[in-house]
């Protein structure tokens, strides 16, 4: 008889020790699935601001790409004399240049 007292108490003892062990590993379950869904929403935010980030960048490139060339067309018919002056002066020869015809109303263009 005291060995079946002996196997009962073995018994209760381990169905104890087995309750306590799912008890823990409930917990540590719920405190895992916490975590996870922590983690979830910050993957969720992650990928929002990616794409906004990428949107706020691909957005203003196709408005440059779109918008810029007719701009830049513009401002380049305004200084279209200007670069064919710069064309002229490169191909002139300093030796050919006589100093004593320059004008005082010449220097003050150039001046400006």
């Amino acid at each position: 008889m005291n060995d079946v007292r002996m196997a009962e108490e073995k018994k209760e003892t381990i169905h104890e020790d087995m309750k306590k062990l799912l008890e823990q590993n409930i917990e540590l379950s719920k405190k895992v699935l916490k975590l996870s869904k922590k983690n979830h929403n910050i993957l969720k935010w992650q990928y929002f601001f990616g794409f906004l980030k990428i949107i706020l960048i691909v957005i203003p490139l196709i408005l440059g790409i779109i918008y810029l060339p007719p701009f830049l067309e513009k401002i380049l018919d305004s200084y279209q004399g200007f670069l064919g002056l710069n064309e002229k002066v490169e191909s002139i020869n300093p030796a050919n240049i006589d100093l004593n015809k320059v004008t005082p109303e010449f220097l003050k263009k150039l001046k400006k």
